[in-house]
């Protein structure tokens, strides 16, 4: 009887840490996304790096997303949301979409959301130079790639600064 019993114990073993490490995974997951939102890309990559087995973050991610917790479509909405509070443009916004492969999510979420982009960047404009229109070819230049730094096209840069050479 106890040969038997020292025989199972390893295999008891083995499932309470294969339970614990999926109880771990989860709560790692759980507490990093009741701060925000992630890609379904980017929650792999750093459960991957915090030393999960890869069934293990593949089974998690899938309860996950099964569960509605894990989304990229919510990811999308809030990466758009808060990239133009924050007086980004669609280039660089599609940037950071492209990072994880979500450009068609991203492409979708802005034809549903009508973002005046023009708006935007004169708000980024106003933000930074306080309304203050450029006087002179290098002044325009030099708010024209603070914008363009900000992700903001060409059209979008000569609505708000106009033609560079009527300055």
């Amino acid at each position: 009887m106890e040969l038997d019993s020292a025989i199972d114990q390893p295999s008891d073993i083995a499932r309470k840490s294969g339970l614990e490490e999926t109880v771990k995974a989860r709560a790692s997951a759980h507490r990093w996304l009741a701060r925000r939102e992630y890609a379904v890309q980017e929650m792999r990559a750093r459960l991957i790096a915090c030393g999960y087995c890869e069934s293990l973050v593949e089974q998690t991610l899938g309860d996950l997303m099964d569960e509605n917790y894990l989304s990229d479509e919510r990811y999308i909405e809030m990466l758009l949301r808060a990239r133009v509070q924050s007086g980004f443009g669609p280039v660089r916004v599609y940037k950071d979409a492209a990072r994880f492969g979500l450009e068609d999510l991203l492409q979708r979420q802005v034809e549903e959301s009508i973002v005046d982009w023009r708006e935007v960047a004169t708000i980024a404009h106003n933000k930074r130079y306080r309304g203050e229109m450029p006087h002179d070819y290098n002044m325009w230049c030099k708010q024209a790639r603070f914008l363009q730094s900000r992700g903001f096209n060409t059209d979008q840069v000569r609505f708000v600064l106009g033609d560079a050479t009527c300055g």
